[in-house]
């Protein structure tokens, strides 16, 4: 797709009985909230226009392109995915994130790699060979959560990962690309807001559950979708 026409857009894929793959996501405009990646400490944060509270945002460490496996909020509070509960996740490198452990890990903005049963489930936000230039101008992979009223009201509304100014591996541009996810408790929705985006990359964006490509699966550019 067009990288210029996805920046500043949000796609939210909302769960149904029977899954949720063959749904077009929702399109919105919002914006990367890059406190989510940039601030010091723990503190208020307005993500999609509602003011919440942020933990301070903690940076993962890979190997190259590997994966670092990632706490949700707590033990009695999971994240409903395709209808199995995860308290862990498994963040790879490459913008996506895996619910089960396994040794396989791909950089290939591919339908069959997105797909891939030996994944096993999975939700690729920007699934394409990324690196972080050593952490260059705070470029890295971040992981915040996020909670909703405070003292006795304050609840957990969702844990983000945000892909901080990512290099393409191999793109010589100088260009930097920035997605932010959010995986939403309660509702247990999946939104993906995109930044800045290299126009030198293409990558793969959606859920899998790891079981192969879809027998009945279409594959839709994003910018198709912009209708807003």
């Amino acid at each position: 797709s067009d990288a210029s026409s996805v920046a500043g857009v949000s796609l939210e894929w909302t769960q149904l009985p029977g899954g949720f793959e063959t749904q077009p996501p929702a399109v919105g405009l919002r914006e990367v909230a890059t406190q989510l990646a940039t601030a010091a400490t723990a503190g208020a944060v307005v993500v999609h226009g509602r003011t919440l509270q942020m933990s301070a945002p903690t940076k993962l460490t890979f190997a190259p392109d590997t994966s670092a496996e990632v706490s949700l909020y707590s033990n009695d509070l999971l994240f409903n995915f395709l209808g199995s509960e995860y308290q862990t996740i498994h963040v790879n490198e490459n913008g996506y994130a895996c619910f089960k452990s396994s040794e396989y890990t791909t950089a290939s903005p591919t339908i069959e790699d997105h797909f891939a049963a030996a994944k096993g489930p999975c939700f690729s936000f920007y699934l394409t060979d990324l690196t972080f230039a050593d952490g260059a101008d705070g470029a890295g992979v971040y992981v915040t959560h996020l909670f909703s009223g405070e003292g006795p009201t304050r609840r957990a509304y969702a844990t983000a990962i945000t892909y901080y100014k990512a290099r393409g591996d191999g793109d010589e541009s100088g260009a930097t690309s920035t997605v932010q996810a959010f995986l939403e408790y309660y509702t247990n929705k999946t939104r993906v807001v995109y930044g800045a985006l290299s126009p030198a990359l293409r990558a793969v964006t959606g859920p899998s559950r790891g079981l192969g490509v879809p027998d009945d699966f279409e594959t839709t550019s994003i910018s198709s979708l912009l209708t807003v």
